[in-house]
């Protein structure tokens, strides 16, 4: 989905900013969602959002349900009359700070405030990277700055939320069977700036056997059919 948009920039209200309503990336979330909410609502798909900040889809629908839950947004669903399948998803921003509030109370996103909001931002996605790989493993690695320092440097080098959430993914279904290797399921190993990269080609060969496998499979399975 490509949306162009003619606009310098997104400004967030002084009392949705401060606010500890929502956490940082949720006021980022919405602020994207407020520039997007035209006459007839905002239409970006889940794929869109996870593209644009660099998400899985699921923690976009997370974002979503939060962002509604909190009333800060109004969901829609349009189905086909037919088959009952969504056909577009309409966000319209119900609630975006004090719409009373004067221009110089809100909070113009530049210079001290972008460095300010890259570095929040960065320490709530370092945040939610840890909770998966606790999921995911089954462990309880706690969000210290040590455990940090290596999901922000591949972040650094201009890998993706979901790059670092498919390492995990690989690398667990090869190493938590194995008393020898399961001990090596933790960020100073999964995220090493060495071996990341070869991690990451391991993850791409695994959906290209899976692709050939089930390519394999339909094709037997076509043949018995004839």
């Amino acid at each position: 989905m490509d949306i162009s948009r003619g606009f310098k920039g997104i400004w967030i209200p002084r009392d949705l900013w401060i606010s500890k309503d929502l956490s940082i990336q949720d006021k980022v979330f919405l602020a994207e969602i407020h520039s997007l909410d035209n006459d007839e609502g905002c239409i970006a798909s889940n794929k869109y959002f996870a593209n644009f900040f660099g998400l899985s889809k699921s923690s976009v629908s997370r974002i979503v349900s939060t962002l509604k839950k909190k009333g800060y947004v109004s969901v829609k669903l349009i189905k086909n009359k037919d088959t009952k399948e969504v056909e577009k998803r309409i966000i319209k921003v119900i609630k975006y700070g004090d719409s009373k509030q004067d221009v110089k109370d809100v909070a113009p996103v530049g210079f001290d405030n972008v460095e300010e909001l890259q570095t929040q931002a960065l320490n709530q996605q370092c945040s939610i990277i840890i909770d998966e790989l606790n999921r995911i493993t089954d462990r309880s690695f706690r969000k210290t700055a040590s455990n940090k320092r290596f999901i922000i440097g591949r972040i650094n080098e201009g890998y993706a939320y979901i790059d670092l959430i498919n390492v995990i993914k690989v690398k667990t279904s090869q190493w938590a069977n194995n008393p020898k290797m399961a001990m090596y399921l933790r960020p100073e190993t999964l995220f090493n700036a060495t071996k990341f990269p070869s991690y990451l080609e391991e993850y791409k060969m695994s959906l290209k056997v899976k692709s050939t496998t089930d390519d394999f499979l339909n094709t037997q399975a076509n043949f018995y059919k004839i």
